[in-house]
């Protein structure tokens, strides 16, 4: 992808190579995304450099979203508050392609790292060490890949029959959080494990200018009409029937 993609880019550019990279990582591999070794590697330096908790360390992040910051965002605030703001904000507001692109690329990691989305992380710490702590644990060690064990985990918990429920200060930030992913499949990466044999087997194809969720969700309303031998698997449609549940709770949100 370094020679390729991000070969040509303008010399003296401040964090030009890996905001190239960053742009490519929630992209699938048929749209010209990163190989997942790639991925890997750039999950691991965002989860060592940490770009996104404090925004006026972040320059790229500055020159593209500063015009939706302003008067919309305190830029005083640490603990990466800035982005979830700005999460927030475009779901009401049009941002330009750079700052879309951008936030895009950082929601992506987030979604997978729960030590990146640190909001999360603070209403959710002790939850995560009730409830999820092996997945924690993976999250916690220096090599690790990110791929969303943790969030998985609380977001499961949400629907889970068991006597073990969130608490009142992770449950509204985990929902913000997930509310947030319905952008893009590739944004959940529960969605994208439970229903991978689904996206291959259905989606690929799909309509170039929609994303996924439209695809499943079509799948997922054929299960009791006249092509129910082309429904989603059950782990898929539990999947989307409880995803789907939860953004309908939020009317900004609409991914149909």
């Amino acid at each position: 992808h370094l020679q390729k993609t991000c070969a040509n880019l303008p010399k003296n550019t401040e964090g030009a190579v890996i905001n190239c990279l960053l742009a490519l990582a929630p992209k699938t591999p048929d749209q010209g995304g990163l190989a997942p070794e790639c991925r890997e590697s750039v999950g691991v330096f965002m989860e060592t450099v940490d770009p996104i908790s404090d925004y006026k360390l972040n320059f790229a992040l500055m020159d593209n979203c500063g015009e939706y910051v302003d008067g919309h965002c305190d830029m005083e605030l640490g603990e990466g508050e800035v982005m979830k703001c700005l999460i927030d904000l475009e779901l009401e507001v049009e941002f330009n392609v750079e700052c879309h692109q951008q936030v895009l690329s950082y929601k992506y990691f987030m979604s997978r790292s729960i030590k990146l989305d640190k909001p999360l992380l603070n209403a959710c710490r002790e939850d995560a060490q009730k409830l999820c702590m092996t997945e924690l644990e993976e999250e916690e060690k220096l090599e690790h890949k990110p791929h969303g064990a943790v969030i998985s985990c609380l977001y499961h918990h949400i629907f889970s029959d068991s006597n073990e429920k969130l608490s009142t200060k992770c449950l509204p930030e985990l929902k913000r959080t997930i509310i947030a992913q319905g952008e893009s499949v590739n944004l959940s990466p529960s969605v994208v494990s439970s229903c991978a044999e689904d996206l291959v087997t259905y989606c690929a194809g799909y309509e170039k200018d929609k994303d996924d969720w439209g695809c499943l969700q079509q799948r997922l309303l054929m299960g009791d009409g006249p092509n129910h031998g082309e429904k989603l698997s059950p782990n898929c449609a539990k999947e989307m029937e409880h995803h789907a549940k939860l953004v309908s709770e939020d009317v900004r949100n609409d991914y149909r």
